[in-house]
């Protein structure tokens, strides 16, 4: 089995009356759509904002290829390679497309600090035909739909040179069209050997585009199978810990 891009091993987090992680252990291979489900409360949130940055362990270790990391914060996660794409989505409407793709980022001309827009408006029209979305950079994010405002987050991730991607919810507010073509995208991505967390409540689209599964419940892992050797059965039975 090849190195993991991203592995966390024995992270716990508590909040105030809550455990919401217990001794979780979990590893993202590259090429690799790993999902990752559960009830609600069951703690994928916490892990996912853990890994992302967003949120700081209790305890646990963090890996990189192998090698221990510190995850301060989101910018230290995305200068490490993961990038998250949350359900509720993090554009700024009033901005366009390229600049949201370049936010925090944007390209300068030589010698001062002058944004180099003709540069911001053709490296985005290339990562904007990369996952497929036909809009001018300079189109104001509030003038998107749904499905193409995620599609201008996978391309700021990908201008961030993304080694692991986490999709929580990805597929909850969009069209069947829509879906298709975001599958469509984590397969590319797949091929170029980015690890993808698929964070979703639909187990029909688990077992569609998945390689593993990892289960949580109540803030532990119950475990981690490959998605050709289980059932639907077999993973409700580990999300609620008994037969229905």
């Amino acid at each position: 089995m090849p190195t993991p891009v991203l592995e966390a091993i024995g992270v716990s987090k508590r909040f105030p009356g809550v455990h919401a992680l217990d001794d979780v252990s979990i590893e993202i291979l590259p090429g690799e759509v790993h999902a990752l489900i559960g009830e609600n409360g069951a703690g994928k949130s916490t892990l996912m904002k853990i890994l992302a940055g967003a949120q700081p362990p209790d305890s646990g270790v963090m890996k990189i290829d192998g090698q221990q990391v510190s995850i301060s914060g989101p910018r230290a996660a995305q200068d490490l390679g993961i990038s998250i794409i949350y359900q509720e989505l993090s554009l700024v409407g009033a901005l366009s497309v390229g600049e949201n793709i370049f936010l925090g980022d944007l390209p300068t001309r030589s010698g001062n600090w002058q944004v180099d827009w003709p540069a911001v408006w053709q490296q985005s029209s290339e990562l904007l035909q990369r996952v497929g979305l036909h809009v001018r950079p300079q189109t104001l994010a509030r003038d998107l739909g749904t499905g193409q405002r995620q599609m201008v987050e996978i391309a700021r991730a990908l201008h961030r040179k993304v080694r692991v991607l986490i999709l929580d919810e990805p597929t909850s507010s969009l069209s069947e069209r829509e879906t298709a073509r975001l599958f469509e995208i984590v397969e590319l991505l797949r091929s170029q050997g980015v690890g993808i967390v698929y964070i979703s409540h639909r187990l029909t689209e688990i077992f569609r585009i998945a390689d593993r599964v990892t289960v949580l419940r109540d803030g532990k892992l119950v475990g981690t199978v490959q998605v050709a050797d289980a059932t639907e059965e077999d993973l409700v039975r580990m999300m609620v810990g008994r037969d229905l």
